[in-house]
């Protein structure tokens, strides 16, 4: 599924990036949630998985909930009075980013809708948008919210955004799905006490790559397996290398 789910999230953004739109505000990715896991979706993963989306266990629940067909309308709302107060995303509060508000209209004249969505947060970085993007399709889709992007704005004031002060006041925002902490935890420390440190999406550091699903599957089953730790199999064997051909990833479809 998640596997899909990146291949969705490349698809919005290059939507977003190659459509140009005569308005006064771009239209962004977000207008385009509520089509990515559709019925012909449900389909697919049933037949690649010889399981049926409408199982249902004895006591009457669906077995497999999460493989149904986007949600049409929101569950949630995120009460927040940053959002509320009517000051967040406007042009004197903007500057030079970027805001995606939900529901918002393709002809770009407005920016769309803030008050009520989850607010995410944007890197400028390739695996930061996409992992951004999958995020909001789960989030929208899924579990029930209406989504906002915010791009821009300094990594360092990542913790001050979702604060009460400052950029949180102008450019607020909820959730960040990707930082590097490093060089800039001294700033953030200054903001944890309104954020929360959730944990690790799966790679921490310069130690995490995206590769492809083929790979994945070929270093599973290869004897012994394959650990792409740079401490690990680099040193031991020069197999794991001589399976990253860098033809492959020069694929447009990359």
């Amino acid at each position: 599924m998640m596997s899909l789910l990146f291949v969705f999230a490349a698809t919005f953004i290059l939507c977003c990036t190659d459509e140009t739109i005569a308005g006064k505000y771009p239209v962004g990715p977000n207008r385009l949630l509520g089509t990515c896991l559709d019925a012909e979706w449900v389909t697919k993963m049933e037949s690649e998985r010889g399981v049926s989306s409408q199982e249902r266990d004895s006591s009457g629940r669906l077995v497999r909930p999460f493989m149904q067909a986007a949600l049409k309308y929101p569950r949630y709302t995120v009460n927040d009075i940053r959002t509320a107060a009517g000051t967040a995303y406007t042009d004197e509060c903007l500057g030079s980013g970027v805001f995606y508000g939900a529901n918002q209209l393709s002809d770009g004249s407005s920016r769309g809708e803030v008050n009520g969505t989850l607010v995410i947060d944007m890197g400028d970085w390739d695996s930061h948008v996409l992992a951004s993007m999958v995020a909001a399709v789960v989030a929208e889709e899924v579990i029930g919210y209406k989504v906002s992007l915010n791009y821009g704005g300094p990594t360092a004031e990542i913790t001050m955004r979702m604060s009460s002060v400052r950029t949180g006041i102008c450019t607020p925002t909820h959730f960040n799905i990707e930082t590097w902490p490093s060089s800039t935890m001294s700033k953030l420390r200054a903001y944890f006490n309104e954020s929360y440190l959730i944990g690790g999406v799966g790679y921490f550091g310069g130690t995490g790559l995206y590769t492809t699903h083929k790979f994945v599957l070929d270093a599973a089953a290869a004897t012994p397996p394959y650990y792409p730790g740079f401490w690990m199999d680099y040193k031991l064997t020069d197999a794991l290398i001589n399976q990253l051909n860098v033809d492959t990833f020069k694929a447009s479809k990359y």
